[in-house]
């Protein structure tokens, strides 16, 4: 958002509400700083002058995940509100590959007064190069563009970082480059369902993707829950207890807000506040990602409604785990397995033939598939299809936490 403004022309300017924790209207944990003014290890001071500062490079481009071949045009800019011109100085650009190779095919990073660097298209890690600043301008500066088509041995991720020579004005972006396969699903049953037909597959030892519907959701933790339909457990399904999707993470404070919504007959958000997992895990072999939430996993997320998991054991932890809000403090999962007899099952609480319209969510659903085909994916946990089905049935737990009551009159 900050970066938004700053790309603006003739922004006057921008606020930010706070950028530390308010313990009032029912405790926002929203700071880099706690109630103190101590740092949270969010962030770092130099982390967080990359985009704001009084001079910011900055790269538009329209989206950050790219497939292979794709051609890549993003514009470079300075937001210069240092008091001085930058006329002279020079932007550095450096590209480095987190976990493999890239190329750029007739790529060039150029301004307009000329080509400046091109690209050879030779495979390497990384690579770096300079543009000069030709304008005396303050305000947003165009200083170039970057266009080309790069090119990945497999899923790739990108770190671009630039940064004006002489002075400490520095900014980094990700990137993502997908190599253009064809989606594989040979291998593994597909279902919508844990049906007869589905459990069958199981007890013959298949392996199986289930990835439910979002027939149910909480609302609240103190409201009643209920479900689409009156029956809890079908004959051949169970329907599981979920909560809706949100990529970024649940504003201010879930009850104030909450309460704000239902005061006016709107719809209450789901709460969440991003994702929990391994990176390392074999699933994201095909899918580079942090242990959080990046833009990456935005049509995944889009079409997510996670599963609560509190009637699961204590110890259980999901592949992907969802963090709910401490107002309910569920425990959440995206992504789970499970050893079911003498076959293999893996949940995705997202609908992934929804997903699969971005390319991002095309490599994830194939990491997905991959993984359940190769010889690592070996549920530890086992479970039987009725546990699974009585544990999905029951009504999780409520908790409510009196002391975060929002007092506001609104």
């Amino acid at each position: 958002d900050i970066e938004m403004d700053l790309r603006t022309r003739n922004m006057a300017g921008f606020q930010l509400l706070d950028i530390q924790d308010y313990p009032g209207q029912g405790s926002a944990f929203v700071g880099i700083l706690d109630a103190f003014m101590e740092s949270k290890g969010i962030t770092t001071p130099e982390e967080w002058r990359q985009w704001c500062s009084p001079v910011v490079p900055l790269l538009e481009m329209k989206k950050f995940c790219f497939e292979d071949s794709e051609k890549i045009q993003a514009k470079v800019k300075v937001a210069n509100y240092g008091g001085s011109s930058l006329k002279g100085k020079k932007l550095k650009w450096h590209l480095a590959a987190e976990n493999g190779l890239f190329c750029m095919d007739d790529g060039t990073f150029s301004t307009k007064d000329g080509e400046v660097r091109k690209n050879v298209g030779d495979l390497m890690a990384e690579d770096e190069g300079v543009l000069n600043i030709f304008s005396y301008d303050e305000g947003l500066v165009d200083v170039g563009e970057l266009n080309g088509v790069f090119h990945v041995q497999k899923p790739t991720k990108l770190l671009l970082t630039l940064n004006i020579e002489g002075t400490e004005a520095r900014n980094s972006y990700e990137l993502w480059i997908y190599p253009k396969k064809v989606l594989e699903k040979k291998g593994v049953i597909i279902a919508k369902d844990l049906n007869d037909e589905v459990v069958k597959v199981l007890e013959k030892g298949g392996k199986v993707l289930w990835m439910p519907t979002a027939s149910s959701h909480f609302v609240a933790a103190d409201d009643t829950l209920s479900q689409a339909d009156n029956s809890v457990l079908q004959s051949d399904n169970a329907t599981p207890y979920t909560v809706g999707g949100l990529f970024q993470t649940d504003y201010w404070n879930y009850r104030m807000f909450k309460t704000i919504c239902e005061n006016n007959k709107k719809k209450v958000s789901p709460g969440t506040l991003g994702i929990l997992t391994n990176p390392e895990h074999p699933i994201f072999k095909g899918f580079p990602t942090e242990m959080h939430t990046n833009w990456q996993w935005f049509p995944v997320i889009k079409e997510s409604h996670p599963l609560v998991l509190d009637n699961f054991a204590k110890d259980y932890r999901p592949i992907v785990q969802v963090i709910d809000n401490i107002e309910r403090n569920h425990k959440l999962g995206l992504v789970m397995e499970w050893k079911v007899g003498a076959g293999k099952l893996l949940v995705c609480m997202s609908d992934l033939e929804k997903a699969v319209q971005y390319l991002e969510g095309k490599a994830f659903y194939q990491s997905v598939l991959n993984y359940m085909r190769s010889a690592v994916f070996n549920p530890s946990a086992e479970i039987t299809v009725d546990e699974l089905k009585k544990k999905l049935a029951e009504k999780p737990r409520q908790v409510s936490l009196k002391e975060l009551k929002n007092i506001s009159q609104y």
